[in-house]
């Protein structure tokens, strides 16, 4: 889909090879900070969930192992705790499965982001979309502890390149696929897809063939969701208090924006991604301007930078290059600050940018107080080895309670995931037949430990330098295990038929 002109000038072979060259020093570069990996604790609710599926031998549309004994339906999408239960199967380790993942997934969106902008406009403009990605370590570090989206985005991307080319089988598998991924995506892409037909960017035939086969595929798992919707509310998140920006990539994006409207007809699908993700706007503040709605941002930027490269070039022929100057433009924005937006105020951050990260190794700032380094996998192995299978674990740290319930493969009566309630009230702390407890302050909400010995008789069993293990001896019914839709090669069958019709699709019509 490049446009001949723009190649009709024929790149220096060194700018052919810099792509690869910087992608691959990209994944190198951030695998190295293969110990720091999982990011945050937010992975280890998928963990727990994959082990569930594997459990069950397949798919499930109730979880039994949070909010245990009593459960709840289980309304996330299957697609990544399908792809982790082949990594747990392949690796036989929690850890390592999380570890892999993250290393993987952030430059697999870099690749994307590359291949598929080469497609969509040229590839002086995709390498210009690849150095726009390195402006916000911010971003990098969201798209690493949010795996769903991670995959969600790649199919975003794709699903662009198949409208694009008018592909409508690939189109509709990979918005079905999206629905499997990720539902706050797929809303995302949905209204793409309308913004698109909107700005004359889409053919509006396929837009709605996609619309209506994608959706017709997708309706087993959007009719569940349907039927628990009343069950689903959205849940306040810290993260909605901050925001990190760069001002200077925001600026480009936006002369980007303009273009792209000039343009709409042919380039217009940059503005429809944008408007695809102001769907996040009103809930996700955070994820829409500092995480995966960075990923149009960061387009539109580079988008930008490539065009004013090359009219700079034009107007002082003799002088420059495109290269030279979009090597400047990409420099100023990733020197250039960023901004912390917090309630504490606007903080100006320098050297923020992914190069001076991965170079010094330095720790994300994200990364949580409870991080699965070996105390915390010693632990997971004290609760499996005085604990039964079946047996319930609570926490006064739900996710770093999780985490340990996920290492020693426990069922746990708190949870991660707080958008869906338990089936019906119960008491937490009654039903857990394992206390376990952190050595931390006081949590909003949560009895202290004496009020709770007095109450439950606990009996310590165990303790190390981060926590105590106590038994209940009051508790009573064990968890129920989990029970499978379909079989798990079953699922694997049809997530491999799925991809392969898409790269059927793209196949035939480059070879038709």
């Amino acid at each position: 889909m490049a446009h001949p002109a723009l190649h009709a000038r024929v790149s220096p072979v060194w700018v052919r090879w810099l792509p690869w060259v910087l992608l691959s020093a990209c994944a190198v570069l951030w695998a190295a900070r293969w110990p720091l990996f999982p990011l945050s604790l937010d992975p280890s609710y998928h963990l727990a969930i994959t082990q569930q599926i594997v459990d069950a031998r397949g798919p499930i549309v109730y979880e039994w192992g949070e909010y245990a004994p009593v459960g709840r339906p289980h309304l996330y999408p299957p697609v990544l705790h399908l792809l982790l239960a082949g990594l747990l199967t392949l690796t036989s380790s929690p850890i390592g499965t999380l570890r892999l993942a993250t290393a993987v997934i952030v430059p697999l969106i870099l690749l994307t982001i590359y291949l598929t902008a080469r497609r969509l406009l040229s590839a002086p403009r995709a390498l210009a979309c690849v150095l726009m990605a390195l402006a916000s370590f911010t971003w990098w570090l969201q798209l690493g502890m949010t795996l769903a989206a991670g995959v969600g985005l790649i199919e975003l991307l794709w699903l662009m390149v198949a409208l694009k080319a008018q592909r409508r089988v690939a189109a509709a598998c990979l918005l079905a696929l999206l629905a499997y991924t990720h539902l706050g995506l797929s809303c995302v892409a949905v209204v793409t897809l309308l913004a698109g037909a909107g700005l004359r960017a889409i053919d509006a035939r396929c837009a709605l063939a996609t619309l209506g086969w994608g959706g017709l595929m997708a309706l087993p798992w959007l009719a569940h969701i349907g039927r628990h919707a009343g069950t689903f509310r959205v849940v306040p998140r810290y993260e909605n208090t901050t925001i990190e920006i760069v001002p200077l990539l925001l600026l480009l994006a936006c002369v980007g924006a303009w273009h792209s409207w000039k343009a709409r007809g042919r380039d217009g699908w940059l503005l429809s991604l944008w408007l695809g993700f102001c769907a996040y706007a009103a809930n996700f503040s955070f994820r829409w301007l500092s995480g995966e709605g960075m990923l149009p941002i960061i387009l539109l930027a580079g988008y930008a930078a490539a065009r004013l490269s090359s009219q700079v070039a034009t107007r002082f022929r003799h002088r420059c290059s495109r290269w030279t100057v979009m090597g400047l433009i990409a420099g100023a924005v990733v020197a250039s600050p960023s901004w912390s937006v917090s309630p504490s105020g606007v903080r100006l951050r320098w050297l923020e940018a992914v190069p001076f990260h991965l170079v010094n190794g330095s720790p994300p700032m994200a990364t949580d107080r409870f991080m699965p380094v070996p105390a915390m996998e010693r632990l997971g192995e004290l609760v499996e080895r005085v604990s039964h299978p079946t047996e319930i674990l609570w926490s006064n740290a739900s996710y770093a309670g999780g985490l340990v319930a996920a290492l020693a493969h426990r069922p746990t009566s708190s949870a991660m995931f707080y958008e869906v309630p338990p089936a019906r009230p119960f008491d937490p702390i009654g039903a857990a037949h394992w206390i376990l407890w952190f050595k931390i302050g006081p949590q909003p909400g949560t009895p202290t430990l004496e009020e709770l010995r007095r109450r439950d008789a606990l009996e310590l069993v165990a303790y190390d330098e981060l926590a105590m293990v106590f038994r209940n001896p009051a508790a009573g019914e064990p968890a129920r295990p989990p029970e499978a839709v379909v079989p798990l090669w079953a699922a694997f069958v049809l997530l491999c038929a799925v991809c392969g019709a898409i790269l059927w699709d793209f196949r035939e019509r480059t070879h038709g």
